[in-house]
């Protein structure tokens, strides 16, 4: 009998070996002007989406990751049609040299501190990162509730998965043992795929969230609102703090949004995200743009005296792509045409940095 097992196990190992985390793939199918209609998104055992970051990084290429929100891990746009996936491209024109390029999405209310510590648990996992490019600030301003105040003693650390005990062990000197627990993961991701299957369930969603906006009451400054500029400041510091520590170079971004005074009166329809005023938790306001253009100014101005004192690049996106549905599906995930055009304007500062 024992035999027989090392015979199999060397078999599978041979013919069909097997990684020991067989990741994350979803499937969409969304019809939305400027996007593709088919998408497929594939994240690692660390989560990492656009490379397969438990492997070693190819002989002469360089390795960038993304950190970012919705607007950086989209699940409406394949990897080569993102921000990021655009700028990778860009950069292997001007370089001539292999890029591997990917993000890691937060998409939570305080996204850029959990980007820092997503980070923070990747870069301790993959050792051959050359460049960090973190995206942020639209979240932070829109999301906080009316009561919201920063306490860094309060921060609760990301869930990230831990991967352990009796099965793993075994996994990890078996290929026989990981087919058996590689079919149990992929039997319940195939769950969590059913639920996305239907053609258009994403955007459906996002029309709903749209019409709900629609019916809320517009303030032009939401007094009463959180100012959750003290924790972006401080997921600033964090993502200094962590790249420094691992030698990364480091780029910031502020993020852009459709929401500018400068948007189009048909680009109304884009928007989804109000701003909380309370005490009630159902009490938001829909902000006009100039509110939003004065309070992104705020923050990015002050996220780049950060930077500067770090001596870190800051690249303020915001006004550099048109607000326009030609450009941007919705406040914050761009069309494929918007993402280039990002890549584009992303591709001087990334270029710089890594030489």
């Amino acid at each position: 009998m024992l035999v027989l097992v090392v015979v199999a196990e060397l078999l599978v190992r041979l013919l069909f070996s097997q990684p020991l985390d067989p990741g994350r793939k979803f499937i969409f199918a969304n019809e939305i002007p400027g996007l593709k209609e088919k998408v497929t998104v594939r994240l690692d055992a660390n989560q990492v989406r656009g490379f397969d970051s438990t492997r070693p990084k190819a002989s002469g290429s360089v390795r960038i990751l993304c950190v970012g929100g919705a607007a950086t891990a989209t699940m409406l746009q394949n990897a080569e049609d993102t921000w990021w996936g655009q700028l990778g491209k860009q950069l292997e024109e001007a370089t001539g040299q292999k890029v591997e390029i990917g993000c890691v999405g937060a998409p939570d209310s305080v996204a850029i501190i959990s980007g820092a510590q997503w980070l923070d648990h990747i870069l301790g996992e993959v050792d051959d990162v050359d460049l960090v490019i973190a995206m942020g600030g639209r979240v932070e301003l829109l999301h906080p509730r009316a009561d919201f105040v920063f306490d860094p003693e309060a921060i609760e650390p990301v869930r990230i998965e831990k991967r352990g005990g009796l099965m793993f062990g075994l996994a990890k000197m078996s290929h026989l043992v990981r087919v058996a627990r590689n079919m149990h993961i992929n039997s319940k991701r195939n769950e969590q795929q059913r639920r996305f299957a239907p053609t258009n369930y994403l955007r459906d969603r996002f029309a709903l969230a749209g019409q709900a906006y629609r019916s809320i009451p517009t303030a032009g400054t939401p007094s009463g609102s959180g100012d959750a500029i003290d924790a972006y400041l401080y997921g600033i510091g964090m993502l200094v703090e962590v790249c420094k520590s691992s030698g990364t170079q480091l780029v910031l971004v502020g993020e852009p949004t459709i929401f500018s005074s400068l948007m189009e009166p048909e680009a109304a329809a884009a928007l989804h995200t109000p701003v909380h005023v309370g005490p009630g938790a159902e009490e938001f306001v829909r902000p006009v743009p100039g509110w939003v253009d004065q309070e992104l100014a705020r923050f990015y101005g002050a996220g780049k005296s950060v930077a500067d004192s770090a001596g870190v690049p800051f690249v303020n996106l915001q006004g550099v792509v048109l607000p326009t549905r030609e450009n941007f599906f919705n406040e914050s995930i761009v069309t494929d045409l918007g993402a280039s055009r990002l890549g584009s304007a992303l591709l001087p500062v990334a270029k710089a940095a890594l030489e």
